[in-house]
């Protein structure tokens, strides 16, 4: 059975079994009410004729005006019986019958009657026991009796007004249950509806958001789950370009080096190369070969620094020394392209690094200003303020465009195409650079101008990098 269906039953059960149980409390409670009625109007009545058969002067009852008292009563379908104030059956007379002793027990306090209700063949039978006195004197006790046809549910005069009210309140109850089922169902199928859409990688799919109630908030966490999974589609679709990028760059970089290793050792093998020439082919392989080393590396280094497998050991060290040692190891790579390479720097300045990437990072920075520059000038400045260290690289290059500053972190991409075949360039430079700072919560600016340079500024802050406390 569908959830409609099921809501529909529900309220339908719901509705009887609260028609069913008002029903039976008021008929209860209407029968219990009647039959009150009746036992008090019969005692009242009974009281009020007995008392008018009392004889004040016999402090007794006048037998005349209590058979006329009884004949009265009978004629409203009141049986009278009268016992003496020990309890004997006097009228009518001839009898032994007395009063039962838990009438006795119950009516010696004359404010209280003792009643008994019997049915019997369809016939309900109220029976009243209560003391009569004069003054302090108790003259006696008396029954009053009534039988009439049995007052429950089944018989009572209010049944067909009580299933007509309950069979109008079932009709307007399932009007009711319909609508509000038609309403439940719906929201629910166009929820159904948005997961199948979902299921056939439609992550555009939305739903109504609202926190009304739990279906709402159901649509609401629907919509989430499409947009996660929309993000998740994207990342997947970005890591696959990059996959494709990263192989066609690797393939390209290995294949150069490898096709020129090639060549030399054919011609070798084949006694192309004279004996005088060899040595220096025997060294431009070792190059080659070299070149191949610092790609495979660099891929391994870049790899272990997105995932984190070497943790960082985080150490405070002089960041202007060993700066210093950076561009002196650096001073004949820029020689050999022309430029002048400074450092601008107060010497002390106290950093909270990992030493080593640090070096790294200095090293692919710099070296990136030297690929791009030609017969210009590099200079390199550190500055330490209240524990914030500032390294800025700027360079006389030829500059990047707007373009290359926002791709030139990414993996193999180069600035410059013409560097494509720079002698030990592996494009992987920048990357690792990003993923340094990124793993000591720092920063890095650039500002670059076609044609006349780029400005590197990198930011640390050294209460992002605590030292431990052991090597403090």
């Amino acid at each position: 059975m569908k959830y409609f269906g099921q809501l529909i039953l529900s309220f339908l059960a719901v509705v009887f079994s609260t028609i069913l149980i008002v029903s039976v409390l008021f008929s209860y409670f209407s029968v219990q009410t009647d039959r009150t009625q009746i036992q008090n109007t019969m005692e009242t009545l009974s009281k009020s004729i007995v008392v008018m058969a009392i004889d004040d002067d016999q402090n007794g009852f006048d037998s005349n005006r209590l058979d006329q008292a009884r004949a009265t009563l009978s004629k409203q379908d009141i049986k009278l019986t009268v016992y003496s104030n020990q309890g004997k059956q006097v009228v009518p007379a001839n009898t032994t019958n007395t009063v039962p002793e838990k009438a006795m027990e119950v009516i010696k306090n004359p404010e209280k009657a003792y009643r008994v209700t019997s049915v019997k063949n369809n016939n309900q039978t109220l029976t009243s026991y209560y003391q009569l006195e004069l003054g302090q004197n108790n003259l006696g006790y008396i029954k009053v009796t009534t039988t009439s046809a049995t007052t429950s549910p089944l018989s009572n005069p209010m049944r067909g007004q009580l299933l007509l009210a309950g069979f109008i309140a079932m009709i307007i109850a399932l009007v009711f249950s319909i609508i509000i089922a038609r309403s439940i169902s719906k929201r629910i199928e166009v929820l159904r509806s948005a997961t199948k859409e979902i299921t056939r990688k439609n992550y555009d799919t939305k739903v109504k958001e609202n926190n009304f109630d739990e279906i709402g908030q159901l649509g609401n966490d629907i919509n989430e789950m499409s947009r996660s999974l929309k993000r998740q589609q994207e990342e997947i679709h970005e890591q696959e370009e990059r996959r494709k990028t990263f192989m066609a760059n690797a393939s390209h970089e290995m294949r150069t080096p490898l096709t020129v290793i090639g060549g030399f050792l054919e011609a070798l093998e084949n006694d192309v190369i004279p004996q005088k020439d060899q040595k220096r082919y025997f060294l431009m392989m070792h190059d080659e070969v070299e070149r191949l080393t610092r790609l495979v590396k660099d891929n391994l280094d870049y790899e272990r620094l997105r995932s984190a497998e070497t943790p960082l050991r985080i150490e405070r060290f002089n960041a202007g020394e060993m700066t210093n040692k950076v561009i002196e190891q650096l001073k004949v790579k820029a020689k050999e392209k022309g430029d002048k390479l400074i450092l601008d720097s107060d010497f002390d300045v106290p950093l909270n690094a990992d030493r080593d990437r640090f070096t790294q990072l200095m090293v692919n920075v710099i070296t990136n200003a030297i690929q791009f520059t030609e017969k210009g000038k590099i200079e390199v400045s550190l500055q330490n303020v209240e524990g914030i260290v500032t390294i800025k690289v700027k360079d006389t290059g030829i500059g990047m465009t707007q373009k290359d500053i926002d791709n030139i972190f990414e993996r193999y991409y180069k600035a410059d195409k013409s560097r494509i075949k720079t002698k030990g360039e592996s494009g992987l430079g920048m990357a690792i650079v990003r993923e340094i700072l990124d793993l000591h919560q720092a920063d890095i600016d650039i500002q670059s101008e076609v044609g006349k340079g780029t400005m590197m500024t990198i930011t640390f802050n050294n209460a992002n990098n605590p030292v431990p406390e052991e090597t403090e």
